[in-house]
């Protein structure tokens, strides 16, 4: 997706208005500000750049999309529990009672994926990974990772290849958990821990958040860890100490939509509406600061005369 163009309006009237500052900077005996092209035109420029701005979140693709990823989130449920009794398939192709996956008395962390995922997953599984293997614990003893996928079309076959390719840069991961299972299974199990997704048919994906949920040793939801990065010294003690029983704060819960961008689509609706309320916050301090200025040329100018 290409940036954002501003309308021809726009550009003439910051173009009008870098001449307006120059003038100011090279005479302090300039107009008052109330009177000067400044003070007509700002609201002019805040409002046409505004609309240019907002003018490509409002495009046609991003409104088809935009039901897409307004479903999808993770609800904080802390205190659910996994349903035990459903069974998954692993990656050997063996068919498994959650309950079994869950009976060992440690931690575990939940990552709904999909093994065909071409944006977030495999970096979600990344980083994951190599965080885990710094925080100095071991997966099997300290703690379990249970990965699930959220494509019921997906087969042990795909499981193996994901844990295989993973395991091959982070030894650890050999012993992760890759599943697989049907939908009312992947429906139950996203629907206990509060992770909303769905199929964007359109494009033939999975739409989800980046987001990983912290089961404790009974396989309730403890809590949820948001974003593409983890850090080796939270994850121990969330892990080993259990952190602090929250769900994640308001900015790790904004980073569910900073990671949404492919090369083939653009940014998602979600980002191009981040983007939009940045740039319009950008030109708000901009017109803010220029109007700051010339009051306080303006001053200067009156200061001077009465002295």
């Amino acid at each position: 997706m290409a940036p954002p163009r501003m309308a021809p309006r726009c550009l003439h009237i910051l173009q009008a208005l870098a001449d307006s500052t120059s003038r100011t900077s090279s005479a302090a005996t300039a107009s008052p500000p109330l009177r000067a092209p400044l003070a007509r035109w700002l609201p002019t420029l805040l409002c046409v750049c505004l609309a240019a701005v907002v003018a490509p979140v409002r495009a046609a693709p991003a409104r088809e999309r935009g039901a897409v990823i307004d479903a999808v989130d993770v609800v904080p449920r802390r205190g659910a529990r996994v349903p035990a009794q459903l069974e998954v398939r692993r990656a050997d192709g063996t068919t498994v009672s959650l309950a079994s996956l869950l009976a060992a008395p440690r931690p575990r962390l939940l990552v709904p994926a999909w093994y065909d995922c071409p944006n977030l997953c495999g970096t979600v599984l990344e980083n994951l990974a190599r965080a885990l293997g710094r925080s100095g614990l071991t997966a099997g003893t300290d703690f379990d990772v249970l990965v699930l996928s959220l494509d019921p079309e997906e087969r042990p076959a795909q499981a193996r290849a994901a844990r295989a390719a993973l395991a091959a840069r982070h030894p650890g991961a050999a012993d992760w958990h890759f599943l697989t299972a049907a939908p009312h299974v992947v429906e139950d199990v996203t629907a206990a821990i509060g992770y909303r997704y769905v199929y964007d048919a359109a494009r033939d994906e999975y739409a989800h958040a980046a987001a990983v949920t912290v089961l404790d040793p009974a396989g309730r939801v403890q809590r949820q860890l948001y974003g593409v990065e983890f850090a080796p010294r939270q994850l121990r003690r969330v892990l080993v100490d259990g952190g602090d029983g929250t769900l994640g704060s308001l900015g790790e819960r904004l980073l569910l939509y900073c990671y949404g961008y492919d090369a083939t689509h653009g940014y998602t609706p979600s980002i191009e509406r981040i983007l939009a309320l940045l740039g319009m916050l950008t030109l708000v301090l901009l017109g803010g600061g220029v109007l700051a200025l010339r009051w306080r040329e303006h001053v200067r100018a009156d200061g001077a005369r009465r002295g």
